[in-house]
Formats: structure tokens, C-alpha cells, sequence
């Protein structure tokens, strides 16, 4: 079949349009560019006293914008607070020496809030940054987010050595997810980072980081050399009270998870913990050492445990579960075992724990895709429903558990006898109830009087709030889609 043969007028017609639309659009980010520039050039020339905020997020900002900022006053600011949000806009490292410039004239700072993930920020950024922190060493909360940069071992170092001026800090909060830190940068941010400081709160992305094995292999940094630095940097934490670690795919094996909570023990003062470590490669052997380092931790009010994706199978269960029965203060879990196959016996084990937890406000569970069958299922639910302080729960049983409408039953039985709920998720998509469990577990949520909100995905048989009364609390229909 022959080629049409174009109209070159038409041709004409059709690029001279898209060339004014792309010219309109081009036009349009540099007039939203500079509107929100000049705004925030007006709000550091006030030299409030109150806290600043600029924003200045996916506008095409350029290093010379942030040159520009930068050179808007030369007296020094006595704001307490500042947040710089330069998101999404591929900025480069020249960038972060004008960025330095600008904090370095908020001497009085309290609180300082970067955002800046997605650009092309690199070590040097990284490095500018840390050179503004003796000018700033007032400072108590200090958040800096570089998400998905250029980001290489060098980085955390850098910081790192920021770190030292700031005696006062008690909260802190890097992420560094899905930039190339490896081991090596670990070992280095571990090494820099300051043994006498105040940090009560302390928040670390490496998500996607390469943590579990060595980045640059001429150095030749032993695999998992990363996670068992970070459980050094932990016993430099004396006083933390809260920490997180979201450390999903780093390749972390048994081995790095045992060093990683090595030292949890030692924190007397630790309330609150988040470990990310979903889509590792951790066997039943690291989730021991995980049960077992948490077992020494007996304060604990608030715990978030990931371990997705792991296929581990009942031992992860069972070992997690022994760890709970320690946990007689958690009032928050967050306990996710998706896709570890964990089976009957590993359902059993945590059904088996959960009536110990007496304190627990909150649960979030998920036990999704792991073939834990009608029976499990069950002893789950009477398990739960002895939780009598319970506020909110989010249960996800979705995906090959093989639970019916048997057990749909026994989940509306639970879910009356929790008489403090006032927020319900509950998915159970992809198994074996029809629409009669479907109603069974519907009558139980609208029995309740007063609910802030309603979850209820049974694949088809998606259940949603349709109406509230006017103060948004009193439960008044569904709407089954």
C-alpha cells in the first residue's frame, strides 16, 4: 500500500499551531515563574519576624533565580522558622552555593525546612549546605528532603559535617531516597556524625540507596557494611526518642538487618520506632535478630514494622510474634507481612499475641497474599476483637487468603464488640466472600453511631460512605458500587 502524500499547506497550518500553543504554554510558566518569585523576593525584603515560607516548587526555576534570592537583603533576617521548597526543578549544584548564601543570613533560625528533592543536586550541594549550618546554630528541627538527585557517596558525609555546629538539635529529619549512597556514604555520615547531640527525633530515608552492598567495588566494602553502620550511628542516639528508618529495596540480607537494630537495647529513652525494610533480602534468620532486638526494647508505645515481600514463610510470623508479647505498651502497630507466605501457622502465632497488647489504640495490619485460610482468619478476628481501646483499625486480607462469608461473620462480630472505633478500613479483596458477607460486615459498620471514616474493598463490593451529617461524624448511609 502506497504512502498518502501530504499537504504541505496543511503541514504548514498544523506546525505554525503547535508552535504558538508551545510558545502560549512556554509563556504561561514564565509568567507563573515570575509571579512567584517576585512574591517570595517581597516576603524576605519584609524581614518578617514571624516564620518564612517560599515556594517555589516545578516553576523551571533556575540557579540564577535562587542567585537572586539570595542577594535580596544583605542585613541579616530575624525570622525563626524557614521553609524552601524548590521541588521538581532540575536544579544544579551551582544552585545550592546561592541556597547557602540565603540561609546564612537567617542567624536566629529555630527551624529550617529544605525541600528539595528531583533536581540535579550533587555532593558539592551537598557540601554548600553544610558550610551554611555554622551560621545557623541556633537551630532545633532541622528537615532536609533530596529525593531522586545526583547524589553520591560524598553527600552524607557532607552533611554530616554540618552536623557538628548544631549543638542544640533535637529533631532531624534527611532523606536521601533513590540517589547512589551505597555503603560507603553510609560509613562516612556514620563516622562524621556527632556522638554528643540532643537528637530526640530522628528520620532517615535511604529508600532505593544501594545500602546493602558496596557502591564503588575497588573500595571493597564488605556487603552489608551500610546497615550495620547505621547500627553504630544508633548508639550515638543517647537521647533519641523517635526513629525511622525507610530502607526498602537496599538488598539488605539477614546479616544487615541483625547489625542494623544491634543496638537498639541500649536506647532507654526510645518511645517510638519505624523500620522500613520492605522488598530486602531477609530470611527468617534476620527476622529473628529483628524479634529479638525489638523484645529488648519494652518502652515501646508506637512501633511500624515493614517487612513485605520478603516470602520468609511462618518463621516470620512466629519470631515477630514472640517479639509483641514484650510490647505490653504499644498503643500504635503497624505491623505489614504482606506476601511472606506465613500461612496458618504464622497467623496463629500472631493471633496468639495480639490480646497481650491491652494499650493499643491504633492497628494497622496487613497479611495480605499469605495463605492464611478460613480457620486463621478467624482466630485473628477474636484475637482483635478482645481489643477493647481500640480507635482505629486498618486490616488488609487481601489476595489468596481464602476467607468466605463464614468468616465475613465472624469479622462483623469483631468489629461490634469494638465499641471506641471511630475510623474502619478493611480490605479483603480477592478472596471468597460474595455479596451476602458483603452485607453482613456493612450492617456491623453502620450499627456504629459515630464515625470519622469508613473503609470497606471487597474487589466489586466497594463499600463507601455516601453521606454525613453536617458536623461530618454521625454515619447516615452507604452506597455499595
Amino acid at each position: 500500500m502506497g504512502c498518502v502524500a501530504s499537504n504541505p499547506k496543511s503541514s504548514q497550518k498544523e506546525g505554525s499551531s503547535f508552535s504558538r500553543q508551545t510558545s502560549t504554554f512556554d509563556n504561561d510558566a514564565m509568567r507563573v515563574r515570575t509571579a512567584k518569585l517576585s512574591n517570595a523576593i517581597s516576603i524576605l525584603q519584609a524581614a518578617p519576624d514571624s516564620n518564612i515560607s517560599i515556594f517555589l516548587a516545578s516553576i523551571e526555576l533556575q540557579s540564577e533565580d535562587v542567585q537572586t534570592l539570595a542577594n535580596t537583603t544583605n542585613t541579616t533576617l530575624p525570622s525563626a522558622g524557614l521553609i524552601v521548597d524548590m521541588q521538581n526543578n532540575n536544579l544544579a549544584n551551582k544552585a545550592g552555593r546561592y541556597l547557602r548564601m540565603l540561609i546564612s543570613k537567617f542567624s536566629r533560625l529555630q527551624t529550617l525546612d529544605l525541600y528539595l528533592s528531583r533536581n540535579c543536586f550533587g555532593n558539592d550541594a551537598c557540601r554548600e549546605l553544610a558550610e551554611a549550618m555554622p551560621a545557623v546554630t541556633g537551630l532545633k528541627k532541622l528537615r532536609i528532603l533530596m529525593e531522586d538527585n545526583n547524589i553520591g557517596c560524598e553527600g552524607p558525609k557532607f552533611i554530616a559535617d554540618g552536623l557538628t555546629s548544631l549543638t542544640e538539635l533535637t529533631h532531624l529529619e534527611l532523606n536521601f531516597r533513590r540517589n547512589r549512597i551505597g555503603s560507603l556514604g553510609i560509613q562516612g555520615f556514620m563516622e562524621r556524625f556527632p556522638r554528643n547531640n540532643r537528637i530526640q527525633e530522628f528520620n532517615l530515608d535511604l529508600g532505593y540507596g544501594g545500602i546493602g552492598n558496596s557502591l564503588i567495588s575497588e573500595y571493597k566494602i564488605a556487603e552489608n557494611t551500610g546497615c550495620c553502620e547505621l547500627g553504630t550511628l544508633v548508639s550515638k542516639l543517647e537521647n533519641v526518642i523517635s526513629i525511622s528508618f525507610m530502607l526498602e529495596r537496599n538488598d539488605i540480607n539477614s546479616e544487615g538487618a541483625a547489625g542494623l537494630v544491634r543496638n537498639f537495647g541500649k536506647l532507654n529513652s526510645l518511645k517510638a520506632l519505624c523500620l522500613n525494610l520492605a522488598r530486602n533480602q531477609i530470611s527468617v534468620q534476620g527476622a529473628e535478630a529483628l524479634a529479638f532486638a525489638l523484645g529488648k526494647v519494652p518502652n515501646l508505645t508506637r512501633l511500624v514494622l515493614n517487612l513485605s515481600e520478603h516470602r520468609i514463610g511462618y518463621g516470620c510470623a512466629k519470631y515477630i510474634s514472640q517479639s509483641l508479647s514484650y510490647l505490653v505498651n504499644l498503643e500504635y502497630l503497624d505491623l505489614n507481612l504482606w506476601r511472606n507466605y506465613i500461612g496458618y501457622d504464622g497467623a496463629a502465632c500472631i493471633s496468639d499475641s495480639l490480646p497481650e497488647l491491652h494499650n493499643l489504640a491504633y492497628l494497622k495490619l496487613n497479611l495480605g497474599h499469605n495463605s492464611i485460610g478460613k480457620e486463621a482468619c478467624d482466630h485473628i478476628f477474636n484475637a482483635i476483637s478482645q481489643l477493647t481501646n481500640l480507635q482505629e483499625i486498618e486490616l488488609r486480607f487481601h489476595d489468596s487468603n481464602f476467607i468466605d462469608d463464614q468468616n465475613a461473620e465472624n469479622i462483623a462480630l469483631c468489629i461490634r464488640k469494638l465499641k471506641n472505633l471511630h475510623r474502619i478500613g478493611i480490605t479483603l479483596a480477592e478472596n471468597e466472600i460474595t455479596s451476602k458477607g458483603t452485607e453482613v460486615i456493612s450492617q456491623a459498620i453502620k450499627s456504629f453511631e459515630k464515625l470519622d471514616e469508613v473503609t470497606f474493598d471487597l474487589d466489586l463490593h466497594l463499600l463507601k460512605v455516601d453521606a454525613f451529617s453536617e458536623d461530618k461524624t454521625t454515619l447516615v448511609s452507604y452506597q455499595r458500587l
